[in-house]
């Protein structure tokens, strides 16, 4: 992997159609340095057209806190700052990702034409916990796991679209500490609003032992006069898996699937967009850790973790569609497993979503 900075290439300087989207903005043949605003889901005022494009060659990574090619530009319609690329024409070659993480959530604007043959990637990874997909968030859930010496409880999984699943019970034969340690409560589902969001991360797992919780999917805005994802191209925006608990330690909450957020008004997409969430963790026992949980690779939910002993399983991740998220399983030998991270949003306007998308997208409202 290497970093964006060094692969703009110089374009044609020509502004988005439509200078003068504001009711004072100047004529379309004023001054080239005339204010004028590029409109949208996420709106910003640029300081004057685009100047360059970007073609994505080679596996690359965008931190979206630092990079030098980030706009430092507020969006006017609200919300966090964002990582603005303002481009002519923005592409990804076939076989090739584009990875953004950081506190900021990522947003492509181009002029003319977006062309994805390949990856673009905000989504979290368990192994990646210091880069967390581009705007992954940390969100409220009051009631936490509980600790307990013969099997803490599971954390929960973050919440989005729905509600991530509920952490698993530990010790519930009450044969150390306690007993029927309580997993955690997932927070509140969020209301796709006019900001760009990325997912929530899950809990990490009850006890001194618990397993650490997954980070939420990031969130990425793409706006162009043309948009095409081919059938090998896709968007992502997957939560983490949640990771095992150690011993009687209870299993990580998965991370939430994030947001993607397609406007145009012209193209073809027969890719694929998804936003789900990871599996749980799986809880500890007395003599074995637990066992992670994955990441959606596919359209089909992230399995909980399993197998690393008699622990309670990990939830799955939340898919959407008409499948619930996964609750963490009770352990009565053990410590709970973790929940399944809930699924995300994929909004689309402009754009006929013949390839595949998960969960379902819905119409961008105006």
């Amino acid at each position: 992997m290497r970093l964006l900075a060094g692969l703009l290439a110089l374009g044609t300087a020509c502004g988005f159609d439509g200078r003068g989207t504001t009711p004072d903005a100047a004529p379309v043949d004023a001054s080239p340095d005339a204010p004028f605003c590029v409109p949208g889901f996420v709106s910003f005022c640029p300081s004057g057209p685009p100047t360059k494009s970007l073609a994505i060659t080679t596996n690359t990574v965008l931190p979206t806190d630092t990079s030098p090619e980030c706009l430092d530009v507020m969006p006017t319609s609200g919300g966090a700052a964002l990582c603005i690329l303002y481009l002519q024409d923005f592409s990804i070659a076939a076989g090739v990702t584009l990875r953004a993480w950081g506190q900021r959530p990522l947003a492509i604007y181009v002029k003319d034409t977006i062309t994805i043959l390949g990856t673009l990637d905000v989504s979290s990874r368990r192994t990646l916990p210091a880069e967390p997909g581009a705007g992954s968030r940390t969100c409220d859930a009051p009631t936490l796991p509980m600790a307990d010496t013969g099997g803490s409880g599971g954390g929960a999984g973050g919440s989005m679209a729905d509600l991530g699943g509920s952490g698993g019970v530990g010790d519930t034969d009450q044969t150390g500490g306690a007993g029927n340690a309580a997993g955690g409560a997932p927070g509140l589902a969020t209301t796709f609003a006019a900001t760009l969001l990325g997912g929530c991360a899950g809990q990490a797992g009850g006890g001194g032992n618990g397993g650490a919780a997954g980070r939420g999917g990031g969130a990425v805005y793409l706006r162009g006069n043309t948009i095409n994802v081919a059938a090998g191209g896709s968007v992502r925006a997957v939560g983490a898996g949640g990771s095992g608990g150690g011993l009687e330690g209870g299993g990580g909450g998965g991370g939430s699937g994030g947001s993607i957020v397609l406007e145009t008004t012209a193209g073809t997409f027969a890719g694929l967009l998804l936003a789900t969430g990871g599996g749980g963790g799986q809880g500890g026992d007395n003599d074995d850790p637990g066992d992670f949980g994955d990441e959606a690779t596919t359209t089909s939910p992230a399995a909980g973790g399993a197998g690393g002993g008699p622990g309670g399983p990990g939830g799955a991740g939340g898919p959407g569609g008409t499948t619930a998220t996964g609750n963490g399983g009770n352990n009565d030998t053990g410590a709970g497993g973790g929940g399944g991270g809930a699924t995300g949003f994929i909004k689309v306007r402009g754009l006929a979503t013949a390839g595949t998308t998960m969960p379902p997208a819905a119409a961008l409202p105006l």
